[in-house]
């Protein structure tokens, strides 16, 4: 899948500028997000640099929200590249994880996550996961000396 973008000068500021402040900005939800999917810190940070990389050389200075979904898209592409790690996700779909990750991890709105996917359906994707992973997750005890007589 290529990259093709608008390519729009963003006001008043260099590529550099944008660049440097969009890596600020967004690089502890990306890492976040590529993190929950596989599982490796380094790998994860890589993969990170490596989705920036692409979206920065496409065009440095596209439109903010253009910028947000390429670049998780991008991610998004990249972590498929890969087996996950075996994680605790109670037996979620594929669709549900996405859900999940791009929405709790990477906190994109239900909308964005829409746009990264390509499905109408995130939103109860993400709400059929809640509640799986509701069920699969038992009560904390509380220590007798906590409880109320």
């Amino acid at each position: 899948m290529g990259i093709r973008f608008i390519r729009r000068q963003t006001v008043g500021e260099t590529a550099l500028e944008v660049s440097e402040k969009r890596f600020g900005s967004y690089f502890p939800s990306a890492f976040a997000y590529a993190f929950s999917n596989v599982g490796d810190q380094e790998r994860a940070r890589d993969m990170v640099k490596e989705a920036f990389g692409r979206i920065f050389a496409a065009s440095p200075q596209m439109p903010e929200e253009q910028f947000r979904i390429a670049l998780f898209s991008a991610l998004r592409e990249l972590c498929r590249t890969l087996p996950r790690p075996v994680p605790i996700d109670f037996s979620l779909s594929e669709r549900e994880r996405d859900a999940v990750t791009l929405v709790i991890d990477a906190k994109l709105s239900i909308a964005d996550a829409g746009r990264v996917t390509g499905a109408d359906s995130v939103g109860s994707d993400l709400e059929r996961a809640l509640r799986k992973l509701h069920a699969g997750s038992s009560p904390p005890k509380v220590p007798n000396f906590f409880q109320a007589s």
